[in-house]
């Protein structure tokens, strides 16, 4: 979301879907992705979402 790198056992939150697990730094952030989780699970796969997916 924001490009902070994180450490899976800092993260603020975190949200489990059927294609992997995301880490956010905030509630904030991980609010963002619950807009719209397809956007950045597509981001996820190229290898561009910094804010942490996790498989």
């Amino acid at each position: 979301m924001c490009g902070v790198r994180l450490d899976p056992a800092t993260a603020a939150e975190r949200r489990d879907t059927r294609t992997g697990s995301y880490l956010f730094c905030s509630a904030q952030c991980a609010a963002t992705f619950d807009v719209d989780p397809d956007r950045y699970r597509a981001l996820a796969a190229g290898g561009t979402h910094e804010g942490g997916a996790s498989r």
